[in-house]
């Protein structure tokens, strides 16, 4: 069999070619979503006053930035047309799970807001003060809306793209009162390290931190 045959193959099974309309596909997706709510309205009627599930968490998450399953159907479905079915199947269970999520925490949705207080760009340009003062901003904007809310600090960090959270770990809770200053005194310090195979580095290190 043929390369392109393979590829046609799997792109009309999977719906990764592009502008492919692939409806039975998308209608799947959309069934999962459908049975994922289903089973997290059933379980909140049955058990009204439980904690917040990995299962109702996924949920909800999805309902903000996504899962496997939204990915899913709008890949099969982003070029379709005169398929309004699909849209408003897809749409109507958003919605339902949107106010499912909203009894166990009725701002949820302002989660958004704390995150985009977060500026990536900062991190990516080494300015890592000002990434770790936005950083801490997106986490006290969170725990406002933890106040009344079942979900714990665990949701929010779920939202943020990876692997910032562990970016915050590493550089902004070692204690350095001046962080920036710090790190660009280790990076010159490395960067001007030579003959690293025949002197000790911590020797040479110090040598090019006594110039800062």
């Amino acid at each position: 069999m043929g390369t392109s045959v393979w590829i046609f193959i799997v792109s009309t099974m999977f719906g990764f070619a592009h502008g492919l309309c692939n409806v039975s596909m998308a209608e799947k997706c959309a069934s999962q979503l459908q049975e994922l709510y289903d089973s997290e309205l059933l379980s909140s009627i049955s058990s009204p006053d439980q904690a917040i599930t990995e299962s109702k968490k996924d949920l909800c998450l999805s309902t903000i930035s996504g899962n496997s399953i939204t990915q899913c159907y709008t890949t099969n479905s982003k070029s379709c047309v005169d398929q309004d079915h699909l849209a408003i199947q897809w749409n109507e269970t958003m919605k339902d799970a949107t106010n499912l999520c909203n009894e166990s925490c009725s701002n949820y949705l302002e989660f958004q807001t704390c995150e985009s207080k977060i500026l990536y760009s900062a991190y990516r340009e080494s300015k890592y003060q000002l990434f770790c003062t936005s950083y801490e901003e997106s986490l006290s904007c969170a725990s406002e809306i933890l106040k009344s809310c079942k979900f714990n600090q665990s949701f929010f960090i779920d939202l943020i793209k990876k692997p910032t959270p562990r970016h915050y770990e590493q550089l902004c809770l070692t204690g350095c009162v001046n962080l920036d200053e710090t790190i660009g005194v280790i990076d010159s310090c490395y960067g001007n390290i030579a003959n690293i195979d025949k002197e000790d580095p911590t020797t040479q290190c110090e040598q090019i931190t006594h110039q800062f």
